[in-house]
């Protein structure tokens, strides 16, 4: 079992109720370490994990964004299609809306070298303790890999940039042709690329980018993670297999399930306090959480609400809040968690590309098209720079053959219900798509960048979702009823941090406090 040992042994295991609100990377493997805490006994605890949507699709995810890895290494077609239909098997329908939000649509990147520090690594190493226990390099595509940083000065994108050149295009054989008539075929340019690259400091491996000639190219380069201290999975897959894994210990995974209210009894005394474990006192305990279910249940007790929608009331002992963004609706007077949103893409290369994670400074030239701002659902057309622009969108290969994207955050619109409400700002992802295309033939969809490739890249999907922002906080939160646990506002770390923080919070509730790492900052006391 991926865990950490504690230093003394924990107390008898009581009879507990408790719920996991959230369905995302944090709320699923808070559920599959609470199955896994020494104390966990199924005839003696009942977890339930409530999610608010009860689609996936939503917010420009499709199944054809995620590849199984495994089918990299079968070229015969029948093998192919083994591995598919196994994935396929593995994605239960009953888990749509797990990985809904931020959990399913992030980047997956893992680094020792991440924030906070407190808890970093003690979560990197989990996650390698998972992976080697559960098969997480064919589960969810579990890989160590390089980070660096880099700059890069665009080109102007396919027509703008034939007619920038005088007349430059493309020669019947794909090769491209400058004005003066000359042709670069991949076979010139690639000593050329290779000496560039050297004398940049860049990796042999890392031949997907652009190196720099008159039209624009790789500029500089900085290593910031190797495959000893960074890492990276398919968070929507990763986060699925940990629910999948909590609910083979006896969590039930409820989805469809909008929680409305907390409720407490009322407060044995009439003075607040906190005892030795950081419990509120004065406050009460938690007594059940009410949601709204869009199916029928046959736990708890249920009342008529909308048609279609039912009314349930959840006895609980333990609540543990992990709504990611929605967490502050959820509850308002625990600490600061704020939302912002974010758009990605996943592309199919055009080629292979080597296992790296770049954070990108790219110089867009005068005439590329100007990045989108604001609402632009009433934009229809697009002007161009009139002066360079820098943009900084991040780009992650992954093990499945596809790329991963993602351009800046945005509170241009607010935060909707629910995760399957959210909706994709279209002109954005064109955006990260014309942005990485301008800096890498093997990932521009044109077919049209300064190489020749053997097919024109896909993009298979145009997504967004919102981060929580302010935290991570975990623990109990002061001035809630007893029994109440946050665990959420763990800004672009999320998949990178959830491990130390299902562990820890399964020892807070199950033990009353957190052993294996000290909360320190994490600690919902210090914000409130």
């Amino acid at each position: 079992m991926a865990t950490s040992s504690s230093s003394s042994q924990p107390a008898p295991a009581q009879r507990k109720n408790i719920t996991i609100i959230g369905g995302g990377i944090i709320g699923c493997t808070t559920a599959y370490y609470l199955t896994r805490h020494p104390l966990y006994d199924r005839a003696l605890h009942r977890i339930t994990l409530l999610e608010a949507s009860s689609s996936s699709s939503a917010g420009g995810r499709i199944k054809d964004s995620i590849q199984d890895a495994a089918t990299l290494a079968y070229p015969d077609s029948a093998q192919q299609q083994q591995q598919q239909q196994q994935r396929q098997q593995e994605f239960n329908p009953a888990h749509d809306g797990i990985a809904g939000g931020a959990s399913g649509k992030a980047g997956g990147l893992l680094a020792r070298w991440a924030f906070p520090d407190n808890i970093v690594p003690l979560s990197f190493r989990l996650h390698e303790e998972l992976a080697r226990e559960h098969g997480g390099q064919r589960r969810w595509g579990y890989r160590r890999c390089w980070a660096s940083q880099v700059e890069c000065r665009a080109r102007l994108p396919g027509p703008l940039a034939d007619s920038s050149a005088g007349g430059a295009g493309r020669t019947a054989e794909g090769r491209s042709e400058n004005a003066d008539g000359n042709t670069k075929g991949l076979h010139k340019d690639h000593k050329k690329s290779a000496a560039a690259l050297k004398r940049l400091g860049v990796p042999e491996d890392l031949d997907w980018l652009d190196t720099a000639t008159g039209d624009g190219g790789l500029e500089a380069y900085e290593n910031m993670g190797t495959p000893d201290n960074t890492a990276q999975v398919h968070p929507e897959l990763f986060t699925r297999s940990m629910a999948a894994l909590a609910e083979e210990r006896g969590v039930r995974i409820v989805t469809g399930a909008r929680v409305t209210s907390i409720n407490s009894s009322p407060p044995a005394t009439a003075s607040p306090g906190v005892d030795a474990h950081g419990n509120t006192t004065g406050q009460g305990s938690v007594q059940s959480v009410t949601y709204i279910s869009h199916s029928k249940s046959g736990n708890g007790t249920s009342s008529s609400a909308e048609q279609g929608e039912e009314q349930v009331t959840l006895p609980s002992t333990d609540v543990i809040v992990a709504a990611g963004p929605w967490t502050s609706r959820v509850l308002p007077a625990g600490p600061p968690v704020s939302a912002s949103r974010a758009h990605s893409v996943v592309i199919k290369p055009a080629r292979p590309v080597s296992a790296y994670a770049l954070f990108t400074a790219i110089t867009l030239p005068p005439g590329f098209p100007e990045p989108a701002t604001g609402d632009t659902t009433s934009k229809k057309s697009r002007t161009a720079l009139k002066r360079p622009t820098t943009v900084e969108p991040e780009i992650y290969a992954r093990p499945d053959g596809t790329a991963y994207a993602c351009g800046p955050t945005d509170t241009d619109v607010a935060l909707p219900l629910l995760s399957s409400d959210v909706a994709v700002d279209e002109a954005r992802c064109d955006d990260i798509v014309a942005q990485v295309a301008a800096i890498s033939d093997e990932l521009d969809p044109t077919g049209r960048g300064s190489r020749p490739m053997p097919e024109a890249a896909q993009v298979l999907a145009k997504q967004a979702c919102y981060l929580p922002q302010g935290g991570p906080w975990i623990g109990r939160v002061p001035g809630q009823p007893r029994g109440v646990v946050v665990a959420a506002g763990h800004t672009c770390w999320g998949i990178q941090n959830a491990p130390a923080t299902g562990l820890l919070v399964s020892e807070v509730v199950m033990e009353g406090e957190a052993r294996s790492a000290r909360l320190g900052g994490c600690d919902p006391a210090r914000a409130m």
